[in-house]
């Protein structure tokens, strides 16, 4: 570099650059003589330059070496090259690259000091600054986060040349937030607290009044701090548990088919339960055994109803039909199936509840249900069914010419009942009064059931039960043969008979 007449050459080392102000045009081999004399600076003087802080007495030993090369250039000044004059140039910029390169170095030491600071939990850096040598610092400082002084460790940095000025504050990091609920709570040893996703999370079990305190602490947190969930914290209090038992007997009962729970309550020590229970439920005072819960503290007050679970529709229906042992009843997907086999006055009366439960919204399937007559009886009945008791138009009592039929019928009538109770079944006989068309349909019906009234009093007369004996008039309505001629047919004015078994 050239400054008018001057030239300046530099050599840069490790620690310290050495510059020569020149007069003329010095020659080129000047380059390695300066070089060699940097180096052999460097390997006498390298920690005095490392650690240079602006003193040059720790270089003393710097001077003998550009002596020298002063006095090797005197040799040479035969020439007119001014040695002199280069040396004391030296002697000046060597100490002062140290101190520039120094500084540099203590600059970047103190940027990563910050940096570490500023990456601390609980530590907010607002200024920071380097004057004259000494390092100023001032924040926020929560008194749970690292110490910054103990921070300058291993950082090369004099603590000495160091001023901080930090004020205190309460940081809402979840770590420093846990240190100080658990300083504050004392929890006991059944509840550990822990931090789950940014929240301190509180487990186990604690009385109440420790819950309370942490539920407090929890409202408090709420305004702007992290979540303090305290639900997994078990109340084991006397009273909590007795409350927790009860819930747990009133989920059961809620449980239970048939019952329905319509209100619970505690209070004073005492609980109250009230709603609907099926008679064919469970107790639910047998219920709460093994619940821990003082039967005495219980007032009930259930409401009778009739449940339509399946299950409960089921029995009540197999105390009213009373099924013969041929009857299976099942359960299949909410509807109540019968199969096998029963007497067709039992089916009728199984019909019939199919029918009302329908209108409930139930379903009762009798379709797979089969008609049973003992074989024994099948003959007789065939027998009994196919005989006509007939009369004289206009007429409610029998011919003489019938009363053979009436003897006959009687007998198998009776004989009929005594083989069904037998065979395990009762036998009962309809008897249907019919006319023919002649006159008025009312005079018909009255006249029919005339005749089935009168048949009855003569079978009674025979010694057949009249227990077993239905009778009705049919009238017009069911007639034998169709009618062609005004007077009538003598084969619709009769008395029929049915057989039925249940």
């Amino acid at each position: 570099i050239r400054f008018g007449e001057l030239r300046l050459w530099s050599e840069v080392g490790p620690f310290a650059t050495l510059v020569a102000v020149i007069r003329g045009n010095p020659p080129e081999e000047l380059h390695e003589i300066i070089r060699d004399v940097l180096l052999r600076i460097h390997d006498e003087c390298s920690q005095a330059l490392e650690q240079f802080d602006g003193d040059s007495s720790q270089l003393a030993g710097v001077e003998t070496q550009l002596q020298t090369c002063v006095e090797l250039k005197q040799e040479d000044s035969n020439q007119g090259f001014p040695w002199l004059v280069v040396a004391a140039v030296l002697l000046v910029l060597i100490p002062a690259g140290g101190w520039f390169f120094l500084s540099w170095q203590s600059g970047q030491r103190w940027q990563a000091y910050v940096s570490r600071l500023e990456t601390q939990p609980g530590i907010i850096v607002a200024e920071q600054k380097v004057r004259d040598g000494q390092f100023y610092i001032a924040g926020l400082r929560d008194p749970l986060a690292a110490d910054p002084q103990a921070l300058l460790s291993g950082t090369e940095i004099d603590p000495a040349r160091v001023h901080s000025q930090w004020q205190f504050y309460q940081s809402l990091e979840p770590e420093f937030v846990l240190k100080r609920l658990t300083a504050s709570l004392v929890p006991p040893k059944s509840v550990r607290l822990s931090i789950v996703e940014d929240r301190i999370v509180a487990e186990g079990e604690a009385p109440d009044t420790w819950i309370d305190r942490a539920r407090a602490a929890a409202r408090q947190l709420s305004a702007g701090g992290p979540v303090f969930d305290i639900s997994r914290v078990r109340d084991v209090s006397p009273e909590a548990r007795a409350a927790e038992h009860w819930q747990t007997y009133v989920s059961r009962l809620e449980a239970q088919p048939g019952i329905i729970v319509a209100q619970q309550t505690a209070r004073g020590g005492h609980f109250y339960i009230s709603g609907l229970r099926d008679p064919q439920a469970a107790d639910p005072q047998a219920l709460l055994s093994g619940t821990g819960v003082d039967p005495a503290r219980v007032h009930s007050q259930w409401q009778f109803y009739q449940s339509l679970d399946p299950k409960f529709v089921l029995k009540r229906l197999v105390a009213s039909l009373t099924p013969p042992k041929s009857v299976r009843f099942m359960i299949i997907e909410d509807r109540i199936v019968v199969v096998g086999e029963a007497p067709a006055a039992w089916i009728n009366r199984a019909r019939v509840a199919s029918q009302q439960l329908s209108a409930d919204g139930l379903s009762l399937e009798i379709s797979e249900l089969r008609e049973l007559t003992p074989q024994e009886l099948t003959h007789l009945r065939e027998a009994i069914q196919a005989v006509d008791i007939f009369f004289d138009s206009g007429k409610a009592v029998p011919g003489p010419e019938q009363l053979p039929v009436l003897d006959k019928l009687a007998n198998q009538l009776k004989e009929l009942a005594k083989d069904a109770r037998e065979a395990g079944v009762t036998a009962q006989f309809m008897l249907t009064g019919h006319s023919d068309a002649t006159g008025r349909e009312t005079a018909n019906v009255s006249i029919s059931a005339a005749r089935a009234e009168t048949v009855r009093a003569l079978l009674k007369k025979r010694g057949v039960d009249p227990e077993l004996l239905l009778v009705r008039g049919a009238g017009t309505f069911e007639p034998a043969e169709t009618e062609n001629s005004r007077t009538g047919s003598s084969a619709n004015r009769r008395v029929s008979v049915t057989v039925n078994f249940h």
